[in-house]
């Protein structure tokens, strides 16, 4: 059996998301529902309840994805356990790479593969697009469970923004590779 996401390809077929993902056995059901307009407005107070546990000021309310204007040209996805909406990550493409510039998962639900299919779905994405690099943009080094993460789905350091930021690239089959084993 596969779990259907509820986001849409390029091509509007469904991404199937399937149950070989690292996901702890718990009975909970993951979603994942691409963003648009109408929905991101619905989920933003849910994903940026997330962003508040995770950083000191949410950097959601800042980024230009905040802006609904921009957000059909983004890729932006939410993960749903049970219903409820305990991840999130928003990307966008540039310069033939897809740029990740911030994913949240919440602390409560960590460690159960959300991450892991949020990663999925954007390597998905990046292949739908032929693009083959995607780069988690200003990833903070002091998260050493983030720099694990992207050390273990291929990604490696590509630049230095300063001592305590950096960009990780990965190609997309590697990430999906990893993602999916």
């Amino acid at each position: 059996e596969l779990l259907t996401a509820n986001a849409t390809q390029n091509i509007n077929k469904p991404v199937i998301i399937p149950l070989n993902f690292k996901l702890k056995s718990t009975g909970e059901k993951l979603t994942v529902v691409k963003l648009d307009k109408k929905s991101f407005k619905e989920y933003k107070m849910a994903i940026v309840s997330i962003a508040e546990t995770l950083y000191d000021q949410s950097p959601v309310l800042s980024l230009e994805f905040a802006d609904t204007k921009t957000i059909d040209n983004d890729i932006c996805y939410i993960a749903k356990l049970d219903g409820d909406v305990v991840g999130y990550i928003f990307a966008y493409e540039k310069d033939n790479k897809l740029n990740i510039n911030t994913v949240g998962i919440s602390s409560s639900k960590g460690k159960k593969g959300v991450a892991n299919a949020l990663h999925w779905i954007v390597a998905r994405e990046a292949q739908n697009r032929n693009i083959n690099t995607i780069v988690a943009k200003e990833v903070d080094l002091t998260n050493e469970s983030a720099c694990k993460f992207l050390d273990e789905y291929g990604f490696v350091i590509t630049r230095h923004s300063n001592n305590v930021r950096a960009d990780f690239e990965a190609s997309a089959e590697e990430v999906l590779k990893n993602t999916s084993e």
